[in-house]
């Protein structure tokens, strides 16, 4: 899997150097042509579906047609099938990953079942509500990554995509502090902004998240969840199974 990410990380740095230069775009549907997007994808899921994922995956993406939020699963999960959707095919994950991660004016829209989708940040950038959907009926701890870096003061002079991006930007910070007082825990690891196209950065990423799982933020975590399994037990109407649930819990916790 590292080797997929490394070559589609060299093959978008590639296409992104041989003339895909801001001017172009504005008279294309994007910086990256179809073409280039569909190789670079297809080499990362060559031969994984998801069926063949070992943890359950949904995408979110947004459905330019009927102006909402959809998402994308291996079906199995509940939830309104007008916004939960499946797509048929091995190209599935792929297809939906793509059109998570289409970035408008970067990435091309993609067509599903005839409607284009583009990147989900635009109307769902942390989907703590598309989370809730996929897990409607059932007791559920929701823990959020919100990798969104912290505002920063825009230059005075943007050309048309950085104006288009900052706008996309500010246009989701709203929805999204309300979406994170939805979550049980939530970590947020950046602290400071990063240029799209910082792919390369990959590894600092990863340090982020890191150092973000301190021990006391680890601690606090373990205690919500806790609390969170002893309130449903106290909930439970069967007295069996709370009796043998709360000798459990008591257990973990002593």
């Amino acid at each position: 899997m590292r080797s997929r990410i490394r070559h589609f990380l060299s093959g978008l740095a590639g296409t992104l150097k041989n003339g895909m230069h801001l001017g172009k775009a504005m008279v294309t549907s994007a910086m990256v042509a179809e073409k280039d997007a569909v190789s670079i994808f297809r080499r990362i899921f060559e031969g994984i579906t998801f069926q063949t994922l070992k943890i359950p995956f949904a995408a979110v993406a947004v459905d330019l047609v009927e102006g909402a939020p959809v998402i994308f699963s291996g079906g199995g999960q509940v939830g309104d099938r007008r916004t939960v959707r499946t797509i048929p095919g091995p190209d599935g994950l792929m297809k939906a990953v793509m059109a998570s991660s289409a970035i408008p004016l970067i990435f091309p829209a993609v067509e599903i079942a005839g409607h284009a989708h583009a990147d989900g940040f635009i109307m769902s950038n942390l989907p703590v509500r598309e989370a809730r959907t996929l897990c409607a009926g059932q007791e559920a701890f929701f823990v959020g990554f919100d990798v969104s870096a912290p505002v920063d003061q825009s230059e005075d002079s943007l050309s048309p995509v950085e104006l288009v991006l900052r706008l996309l930007d500010l246009s989701t910070r709203s929805k999204q502090s309300a979406d994170r007082e939805l979550v049980d825990v939530l970590f947020q690891p950046m602290d400071r902004s990063y240029p799209w196209s910082s792919f390369a950065e990959y590894k600092e990423f990863l340090g982020l998240g890191r150092r973000c799982m301190t021990e006391e933020r680890l601690a606090a975590f373990e205690r919500s969840y806790l609390d969170a399994c002893a309130a449903n037990v106290r909930k439970d109407r069967n007295t069996f199974r709370r009796i043998i649930s709360g000798a459990r819990l008591k257990r973990l916790t002593s």
